[in-house]
């Protein structure tokens, strides 16, 4: 049985469907301007856990879908960047308190 293809939509009003599964290129490497985005997302995981919290484990790699990992892997990294952010604006706000 051929893997079931996924439904994407774009900006356009055209429907495209693209088959991850038999796809060799994907998952892809997370690189933005050559700035590796998983180690990033890794390194804010320690440091969150160096502060004492408990940021989001990894993501669980499904052995039937690299689709269902590839969006585990964005769920993830989602909740540790917006963890991170939370608690530096909790930190920003709290210095600005000090230096009334």
């Amino acid at each position: 049985m051929a893997p079931a293809k996924r439904k994407l939509n774009f900006d356009n009003s055209a429907d495209s469907t693209m088959n991850f599964e038999a796809d060799d290129n994907f998952p892809r490497q997370w690189k933005i301007q050559g700035i590796d985005i998983d180690e990033r997302v890794q390194r804010l995981r320690d440091e969150l856990r160096a502060q004492g919290h408990h940021p989001a484990q990894n993501a669980v790699v499904d052995p039937n879908s690299k689709f269902r990992t590839e969006y585990r892997r964005i769920l993830t990294a989602h909740s540790i960047i917006t963890e991170a952010i939370r608690l530096n604006q909790k930190e920003i706000s709290w210095c600005t308190y000090l230096e009334i």
